[in-house]
């Protein structure tokens, strides 16, 4: 066989295993989110998608406004039910859920090779770890279609500003917006990207235009959703309103710190610990979204349903972490062979090389 063939064959190897592995993780995590016995049982999910199309969400905002998921799961049980064959009420919820898991994992992969990861090892134990973050993100939840396309939609704004023309950031908003108010960092994210920080300047004045039409595009539909709807206070839970009430409540509630391990592992305080050795881009976007996005989940939600967290990890921790492991894998394996100092040659070093 010869090398160019040997290079081909291990290329579609690759891409045949790795459509295979994210077909099976895609399963799994549907699997545990359907049959956790500390998640949302599906006939509320059914109960909250039917008084969602009636216009009469259980917590009307910010619920009724998500109407990107909404509708779509709509269109996938009409679809189903059209079908020659009787399936189970559940399968339009489930194939949703399958689709999403299949198409954050298949962004994932891209956005972190656009990173400049190399290895498709450490690419394949990214998503093998999002996965499993993902099935560990149970607490208190339905099938939550709108927060997994929110971390979708954020992966592909990550890509789009690296590899994409950035005018692509516009329709991506506004698809986003009407799925998750929390969207509302992905057009900073592209204007980060207009300077050079190493003297401050300007170096991409398209992306200021692009950005600005993009959070238009925000701030235009944002309000008009609720227009349409029209708009009500926020509604409490469990009887906490007030955002010192949401706060004292999630710190003070156990659950929410074993839940967040699940969630997010030990991945972000190392990542944390080195942040000086990120990529620049994820620096970024870390210090861009982090602090807020902790911050309003803790003073304005339940912060033990930790799913709520999947967007910084996904988007940040995890590529962050491998970038920390691929630096480290470099530093040990680009010695060069012998100097003048008399350092130890690759082979003594890692005699099992």
């Amino acid at each position: 066989m010869s090398l160019t063939t040997e290079v081909k064959y291990e290329s579609a190897l690759r891409k045949l295993l790795f459509t295979g592995i994210i077909i099976i993780l895609s399963v799994y995590v549907v699997y545990e989110q359907v049959s956790s016995c500390i998640g949302v049982g599906m006939e509320i999910q059914m109960e909250r998608h039917a008084r969602f199309i009636a216009g009469d969400s259980e917590f009307f905002n910010p619920w009724q406004y998500r109407v990107f998921s909404g509708f779509v799961l709509e269109g996938f049980i009409k679809m189903f039910r059209a079908l020659p064959v009787s399936l189970h009420p559940y399968a339009p919820y489930v194939a949703l859920r399958f689709l999403q898991n299949f198409l954050i994992f298949y962004v994932a992969y891209h956005f972190y090779k656009a990173l400049r990861l190399k290895s498709w090892f450490l690419l394949l134990a990214g998503i093998m770890l999002l996965a499993f973050n993902m099935s560990n993100s149970n607490w208190q939840a339905d099938l939550a279609f709108n927060t997994y396309f929110d971390i979708l939609f954020y992966l592909l704004a990550g890509y789009i500003v690296l590899k994409a023309h950035p005018a692509w950031i516009i329709p991506l908003t506004a698809v986003a917006v009407l799925n998750r108010e929390t969207s509302g960092f992905i057009p900073f994210m592209l204007l980060l990207t207009a300077f050079d920080y190493r003297p401050f300047r300007l170096v991409r004045k398209d992306r200021i235009w692009y950005s600005i039409a993009a959070l238009v595009v925000y701030v235009f539909l944002f309000a008009g959703v609720r227009m349409f709807y029209g708009l009500r206070p926020y509604g409490a839970i469990h009887e906490i309103d007030t955002p010192v009430e949401f706060f004292l409540f999630n710190i003070s509630f156990f659950n929410m710190y074993p839940q967040l391990i699940g969630t997010l592992g030990i991945v972000p305080l190392v990542a944390l610990v080195w942040f000086r050795r990120w990529p620049f881009f994820l620096q970024a976007i870390g210090l861009l979204i982090v602090p807020f996005w902790i911050l309003v989940h803790l003073f304005k939600s339940m912060a033990m349903e930790t799913r709520l967290f999947l967007v910084p990890q996904a988007l940040i921790f995890i590529p962050a972490f491998l970038c920390l492991i691929e630096h480290e894998l470099k530093k040990l394996y680009s010695d060069p062979l012998s100097d003048s100092s008399g350092s130890r040659t690759q082979k003594e070093k890692h005699p099992h090389l």
